[in-house]
């Protein structure tokens, strides 16, 4: 259901909260919940500003931290903050106590071990383009906000080879595209 999305968060009042990371775990989605309320954001430094956080802290946390220069088992420098564990969504129902459920797990294979670089960039070649072409509707305006970083030039190509035509958006100076058929 979050398939290609950093984070998700849906809210219904029967269905209660679900959030979500990215399949992977490389960007963090981190949660305090409490009685009073339910925080989620991409940094626990966010959850000081809410009237309801018990700024606490965690020694076990903290010294996994030092230990690891990460966090460990999902455990963060304050007591009542967890970090989403990669391929998990939380599940905050009401009546029922919150709890992470493994929505994901990466396939484990030893089919690549023995290819060649150039066979595995085109094994990845592949199936990016195939997650880019299965994204974008057919109709419609897009826009894409370009950090200047490799992936968003990266999905920006990609969604040009395939026609889509995106508006770019930045912060300081503008950006051309040039046609892939430019560049031969």
């Amino acid at each position: 259901v979050f398939d290609g999305i950093f984070a998700a968060c849906l809210y219904s009042a029967e269905a209660g909260l679900v959030a979500g990371a990215d399949i992977l775990g490389l960007f963090p989605v981190f949660y305090c919940l409490t009685q009073e309320v339910s925080l989620v954001g991409s940094s626990p430094e966010l959850f000081r500003h809410h009237p309801a956080f018990r700024n606490d802290l965690d020694p076990r946390g903290i010294a996994g931290i030092l230990l690891t220069m990460h966090g460990f088992d999902g455990r963060t420098m304050y007591r009542d903050v967890r970090r989403l564990a990669p391929g998990h969504v939380l599940l905050a129902r009401p009546g029922a106590m919150p709890r992470e459920v493994r929505q994901y797990v990466l396939p484990d294979s030893d089919g690549y071990r023995e290819l060649p670089l150039f066979a595995l960039q085109g094994i990845a070649d592949r199936a990016i383009e195939k997650a880019v072409a299965r994204h974008p509707p057919p109709e419609g305006r897009y826009a894409q906000l370009l950090s200047g970083g490799r992936d968003s030039r990266l999905i920006a190509g990609y969604l040009a080879a395939h026609g889509v035509e995106v508006e770019a958006l930045t912060v300081g100076r503008p950006v051309v595209f040039v046609k892939p058929d430019l560049l031969d």
